[in-house]
C-alpha cells in the first residue's frame, strides 16, 4: 500500500470519508488528545484546527497534499478507536484508558485537585485489583463502610477525635508504626522507643489511623496526623495493611491509599507528578493540631 504522504506522482484527488464501525453516518470522529488529528477535507482546503498540520504547513495555509495527509490521518485515528492495539500511545502522559470510562476525555494537563473536581474516577489507576474495585463498589452502594462516609475529624485534636470515634461505634488497638517493607516496629530516634499507632475500627469496615506523635522518621509527613479508610472485606484485620483498600477524604470520597493505586497523568519522578501524589497524600491524611491531648492514653 502506497503511503499517501510519501505519494507525489499524481495529482490529489478528493477522498470521500470512510465509514468507520461506531460512528453513525454523517457524524465526524472524536477529537482525540492528540496534535495529530485533523478531520478529512477535500484538496485544497484550508486546516481551521488552529494547529499545524502533518506537513508542517501553518495553519490556514493551503497544501497540494492535503487530502492524502488528511484521509491517512483520519485513517489511523479510525484505526486507533476501533483496534487500540494497532496505535498503541506512547510518552509519559500516555497512560491506559478503559473502554467506555469518562477517562478518555481527560486533560493530563490538569493537577490533582482539578482532576478530582471534573471526575473522581481520573485519579484512579485503570490496573486496580478486582478487590479494590469491589470495594469501592460496595462502598458508594452504601454496603461498606458508611461510617466512614461523613467523617470529617479536620480541626479536632487527638482527646476530640477519641470522643467523636467512640460516639460513632469504633474500638481501638494500640499499635506500633511499621516499616512497611520489613514489618518491624519504627523506632522514635529521639527516644528510643517504638512509635505509637492507635487503630480505630468499626463492624461496617471503617477504619481510623491515629499517629498521635506522627512519624519523626517520614520525610513526607513527620507530624501528628490521621488517616481514614475503609478495609475489604470488613472483618478482616485492620493491622495488616494490605486490607485496606482505599482511603476516604472528609469529604466521603474513595481515593487511592497509594500510589501504586492512583493514576498519575505525569511522569512519577518529574515536578508535576511528586506534586500529584504530594496532593494525593494530603488529601487523605488529616494533620492533628498539638496541643492538649496529644499523647496516648495513660502516658503523659
Amino acid at each position: 500500500m502506497t503511503n499517501p504522504i510519501q505519494s507525489s506522482q499524481a495529482a490529489p484527488q478528493a477522498t470521500k470519508p470512510q465509514a468507520v464501525p461506531g460512528v453513525p453516518r454523517g457524524e465526524t470522529l472524536p477529537q482525540m488528545a492528540s496534535d495529530a488529528f485533523v478531520p478529512t477535507r477535500a484538496a485544497g482546503a484550508k486546516v481551521e484546527s488552529g494547529r499545524a498540520g502533518s506537513d508542517g504547513q501553518r495553519p490556514g495555509a493551503e497544501s497540494p497534499q492535503a487530502s492524502g495527509v488528511f484521509a491517512f490521518v483520519s485513517q489511523r485515528v479510525a484505526a486507533a478507536l476501533t483496534h487500540r492495539k494497532d496505535i498503541a500511545p506512547s510518552g509519559p502522559a500516555a497512560i491506559p484508558v478503559a473502554a467506555g470510562s469518562g477517562r478518555a476525555n481527560a486533560d493530563l494537563n490538569l493537577g490533582f485537585a482539578e482532576l478530582v473536581a471534573r471526575n473522581p474516577d481520573l485519579v484512579w489507576s485503570t490496573q486496580m485489583t478486582p478487590r479494590t474495585e469491589q470495594a469501592i463498589k460496595a462502598f458508594k452502594a452504601g454496603h461498606l463502610g458508611a461510617s466512614v462516609k461523613a467523617l470529617d475529624l479536620r480541626g479536632l485534636e487527638v482527646g476530640e477525635v477519641r470522643v467523636e470515634l467512640k460516639r460513632r461505634g469504633f474500638t481501638v488497638q494500640q499499635a506500633h508504626v511499621v516499616d512497611i517493607h520489613t514489618g518491624q516496629p519504627k523506632r522514635h530516634p529521639g527516644t528510643g522507643r517504638p512509635i505509637p499507632m492507635e487503630i480505630w475500627t468499626h463492624p461496617d469496615g471503617g477504619v481510623v489511623r491515629i499517629k498521635p506523635e506522627g512519624d519523626p522518621l517520614s520525610r513526607y509527613r513527620p507530624q501528628p496526623h490521621l488517616s481514614i479508610a475503609v478495609r475489604y472485606p470488613p472483618k478482616a484485620s485492620a493491622s495488616d495493611f494490605n486490607n485496606e483498600a482505599f482511603k476516604v477524604d472528609h469529604t466521603g470520597l474513595p481515593l487511592p491509599k497509594w500510589a501504586a493505586d492512583a493514576r498519575n497523568p505525569h511522569a512519577a519522578n518529574s515536578p508535576a507528578g511528586m506534586r500529584f501524589l504530594d496532593d494525593l497524600a494530603s488529601r487523605t491524611h488529616v494533620d492533628l493540631p498539638v496541643g492538649r491531648g496529644t499523647a496516648l492514653p495513660g502516658r503523659s
